[in-house]
């Protein structure tokens, strides 16, 4: 019994001792759980002073000084805007990895991360899937091609990934951009763009496709010669947002319908290629396809010729010339809103043929860089035999008209049968001798003379012509006083690199002879100068010309000599020959040439009464209209005038820009 109470004892001292070691235990547990908490405490302090002192740092840069908002503008620029069509970066993912502060602004703004790349060679889809899920809801722009020189490897199967990783976000395409140099893979999207709905892409504004290196065959594309009729009806047509397209080695048959009834501007292009037959665009594609585009107001044709695979059977209406699987007649379609029209490298004598294809009521400018090696016969794999005898092209609405040329023997074939009579602004370009004379450096070049207007235009009379560019012609010696008579209304004229300009500065001097008003029966009467050419002159740009500076000097202070001089002079002294003359202007002469060409009345051929009538409305122009002065001068790269004298200029109220 002794032996149990000792052990009982025990136990007791050994609780006691227990519960002693607890507490101490509990409170050593207690005191690093806050030892813990001080340094986690202290952790955070530092960190937080560290980032304050990072902050601070920072500072010290200029660029930490942008505010937030300006920094998401300029990482916008840099993501969204780019000037090539195929990017060479991802910038998005180089911006968030410059600073905690731009990482924080670059994955807050989704639209940063709206622009996916596809590079031909070496993408990841581990990074495309990184910007669709940093995209967010966001609209994307989706890219397809090499960046740089980097090289093009790519087969169908690559776009096939492609189009399998973005089918899920089909309806957040806004824009599509494809370029490839082989064919196949174009070959895969088009298929899946005429397989699919327009409401598989519901956002999409924009689609631009170019194949650029392998040479172009329609054979290579689905649909590319289907026969289609032009008068499908609007309800069975699926609406579409696509207001922009670009095709270059494309067909245009190669894409449905859908994608024409909402286009704003169009560009079709085959560059680098010289056309062939295989390269062409058939006159029977472009009138199915533009009879649709009721609303586009820009069309690009770049490196283009026209097939005409088409008959003529009244002055609206053609047919295709193979097979009786055509689905019908083709009339020529209405494109009420167009506003501008490019056409780069045709045939001079293509131009009225394929203008004679459409109706332009409102064009208010056309682009046309005219190629003359492709007017020669032996050159063209082509028939060249006319559709029909093209009647005179009239567009009312017309206000600039640019033209560049290899030989200015092109011209004519190009513009004889197009009236113009709005014109306000004309841009006359020799391309050849411009490159040429730009390869050969010092060195002279022969210049071709410039051609009077009645030579290479139906109505040479442009009463409303304002602003005149000419580029590398050489001026002959009848064509200032023969032509600038046509211009009453010249404002500004600009001349580049052209010879004996000395001419033009010799016929802007010269002032109409002082004639007594015919409303007044006086014998006697005060006038002021007026000028005989132009007198509504005011900017003259000259740009690497071959001028003589006593020539300009002497047109500037005829121009702009204050203190006209009053002159009393009695009409009867007068030549009879130069009052007829100032009065009823000079008579345009007719070309030699066929009788008329048109197949109906033309109401803008003037009988040889309304010639008259109009030649003494643009003598009435030039005497009643009050002079300007000469205000503005820019010459540039003029060996024969130095900054001294021109300079000297400015005595006469002319502000002067020269550049050596």
């Amino acid at each position: 019994m002794q032996r149990l109470k000792e052990i009982e004892t025990q136990i007791r001292i050994n609780d006691a001792q227990l519960e002693v070691v607890r507490k101490k235990e509990a409170d050593l547990i207690r005191l690093q759980h806050q030892i813990q908490q001080m340094v986690s405490d202290a952790t955070a302090e530092r960190i937080e002073l560290e980032g304050e002192r990072d902050e601070l740092e920072a500072q010290k840069l200029p660029i930490n000084w942008v505010p937030s908002e300006i920094l998401v503008e300029i990482f916008m620029f840099i993501c969204c805007y780019h000037r090539d069509r195929i990017p060479d970066n991802f910038p998005a993912i180089r911006l968030s990895h410059v600073s905690r502060k731009w990482r924080e602004i670059a994955l807050s703004v989704s639209q940063l991360w709206s622009h996916i790349w596809f590079p031909c060679t070496g993408w990841s889809q581990e990074r495309i899937m990184v910007y669709m899920d940093r995209s967010g809801t966001t609209p994307l722009d989706v890219v397809f091609g090499r960046g740089g020189a980097a090289l093009c490897s790519t087969r169908s199967r690559r776009v096939g990934r492609v189009l399998s990783i973005l089918e899920p976000a089909y309806h957040r395409c806004r824009s599509i951009v494809f370029e490839c140099e082989s064919l196949d893979p174009a070959y895969c999207l088009t298929e899946t763009l005429n397989n699919v709905s327009p409401a598989t892409f519901p956002l999409l504004t924009s689609l631009d496709m170019a194949v650029t290196g392998e040479p172009f065959s329609y054979a290579s594309f689905p649909f590319a010669e289907r026969d289609e009729p032009q008068d499908l009806p609007p309800s069975s047509i699926p609406p579409s947002l696509v207001s922009n397209l670009s095709l270059e080695r494309v067909p245009l048959l190669s894409l449905p319908v859908h994608f024409f009834v909402s286009l704003k501007t169009l560009e079709v292009s085959y560059s680098g290629v010289f056309p062939n037959r295989d390269a062409s665009v058939y006159a029977s594609h472009l009138l199915t396809r533009l009879s649709y585009t009721q609303y586009l107001e820009e069309l690009t044709l770049s490196n283009i010729w026209i097939a005409f695979d088409i008959v003529a059977i009244s002055d609206q209406t053609f047919v295709r010339r193979s097979t009786a699987s055509s689905p019908g007649v083709l009339k020529i379609p209405t494109l009420p809103r167009l506003r501008h029209l490019t056409w780069s490298f045709p045939p001079s004598k293509q131009i009225p043929q394929f203008l004679s294809l459409l109706s332009l009521p409102n064009l208010e400018k056309l682009d046309l860089w005219i190629d003359s090696f492709r007017n020669n016969a032996s050159a063209l794999s082509f028939d060249s035999q006319h559709i029909f005898d093209a009647a005179r092209l009239h567009y009312p609405r017309l206000r600039e008209l640019s033209l560049q040329c290899m030989h200015p023997d092109t011209l004519g074939s190009a513009l004889r049968t197009i009236i113009f009579p709005e014109l306000t602004k004309l841009e006359i370009i020799n391309v050849e001798r411009r490159t040429q004379k730009q390869a050969q450096g010092e060195i002279d070049i022969d210049l071709p003379i410039f051609p009077r207007f009645e030579t290479i235009l139906h109505e040479p009379r442009l009463l409303r012509l304002t602003h005149l560019v000419l580029s590398h012609f050489s001026i002959s010696l009848d064509w200032g006083p023969e032509t600038l008579g046509y211009i009453p209304a010249l404002e500004s004229l600009s001349l580049e690199g052209c010879n004996n300009v000395g001419v033009l500065m010799f016929a802007l001097t010269q002032r109409v002879p002082p004639i007594r008003s015919i409303a007044t029966n006086t014998s006697h009467s005060k006038h002021r100068r007026h000028m005989r050419f132009c007198p509504r002159l005011q900017i003259l740009s000259i740009l690497d010309c071959d001028i003589d500076f006593k020539g300009l000097k002497e047109m500037i202070e005829a121009r702009n000599k204050s203190g006209f001089e009053d002159i009393i002079l009695d009409s009867k002294e007068l030549p009879k020959k130069a009052t007829q003359n100032a009065l009823a202007g000079r008579v345009i002469k007719p070309l030699p040439g066929k009788g008329s060409r048109l197949q109906k009345p033309n109401p803008w051929v003037l009988d040889d009464e309304e010639s008259a009538s109009l030649a003494v409305r643009m003598a009435e122009m030039t005497l009643d209209v009050e002079p300007t002065c000469i205000s503005h001068v820019r010459i540039i790269s003029c060996k024969q005038i130095s900054l001294q004298k021109a300079d000297s200029l400015c005595e006469f109220g002319v502000d002067v820009v020269w550049s050596g």
